[in-house]
């Protein structure tokens, strides 16, 4: 299955060496994978796959997700919160998305979640790198959630150059429709602002 998903993105001017060595690095990270996985004491654990949440932050602003895996120790009402990436680049990934989903589900869900991590299917990555989630780190992310949010409705955010980030691994990163399509609206007119100027 993962390999389909790969072959589904790879360019048809690949090279046929290239699609051997590809296939073998994701079979090689799906392996890790499996063992950093294996490695959780996952008796100790409730299973909850694409735990979802729509939560309001206060009477304007609202967060929806689906996280990949969240883990519950079945003794205690603590979680371990996972989030899958086909990516093999540990410095493009920052803990906001994982804060966003905490912010969601233990408002949810009623209980603590203490670390969160990403699971990237990435040959040379057999260890976990946690993410502490501390409240301090909550409270500044709603604050940017909200001014963000702020910023949108007056048509005042700066999509492409802002401090929030918004286009890639993010401190701020709607799903939402309306977002998205600001997004692109925004896009099509620099590009066109560009071409103008050049």
């Amino acid at each position: 299955m993962i390999w389909s998903m790969v072959t589904a993105e790879i360019s048809p001017t690949w090279s046929k060496e290239e699609k051997v060595v590809t296939k073998k690095e994701t079979i090689v990270g799906l392996g890790n994978a499996v063992k950093m996985i294996d490695g959780l004491e996952l008796a100790k654990y409730r299973f909850i796959t694409q735990a979802n949440f729509f939560e309001k932050l206060n009477d304007d602003v609202a967060i929806t997700g689906a996280a990949d895996l969240l883990l519950i120790e079945k003794t205690r009402n603590i979680g371990i919160l996972i989030d899958f990436k086909n990516n093999h680049s540990r410095p493009r990934v920052t803990k906001d998305q994982l804060l966003i989903y905490q912010l969601g589900l233990e408002s949810k869900l009623s209980l603590e979640i203490e670390r969160g991590g990403y699971l990237m299917y990435n040959p040379r990555l057999n260890s976990w790198k946690w993410f502490k989630l501390y409240p301090v780190h909550k409270q500044r992310m709603v604050e940017k959630l909200i001014h963000a949010s702020e910023l949108v409705s007056k048509k005042e955010f700066d999509y492409r150059w802002n401090r929030f980030t918004c286009l890639r691994f993010c401190e701020v990163r709607f799903s939402c429709e309306l977002f998205q399509s600001h997004i692109k609206k925004a896009s099509y007119r620099s590009n066109n602002i560009s071409e103008v100027k050049q």
